[in-house]
């Protein structure tokens, strides 16, 4: 849901690479309230939990039909600038990435 929502406003993960900049998941977790069966249809929104001056953390909770939530995944994404090939420096967040997580409280089901 990240990268789509990413790539809806004109940033998609394959350009920021290119420009040298990435946001790497540094922490995950996940949360299963109730068991999700293989063919369950479930609905999916994404929520900005927290911004600071490098990092930020998102929510996904993905609903089942009757609106019971079935999972919570949590991660913590720090932006970093790339140094060489390999190395990462985490870096202050762009502007335009403040203003988008400021404005994704809750980010419709995609």
């Amino acid at each position: 849901m990240w990268t789509g929502l990413l790539y809806e406003r004109g940033h998609g993960l394959s350009g920021l690479l290119a420009n040298g900049v990435a946001c790497p998941a540094v922490a995950s977790s996940a949360t299963y309230s109730v068991p999700v069966r293989l063919d369950s249809v479930l609905t999916c929104r994404l929520y900005v939990a927290e911004v600071r001056d490098r990092s930020f953390g998102l929510r996904m909770e993905a609903s089942l039909p009757d609106g019971v939530v079935a999972l919570s995944v949590n991660t913590r994404h720090v932006w970093c600038r790339m140094r060489g090939s390999v190395a990462l420096e985490p870096s202050p967040l762009p502007d335009w990435l403040c203003e988008l997580l400021a404005g994704e409280s809750q980010v419709s089901p995609r």
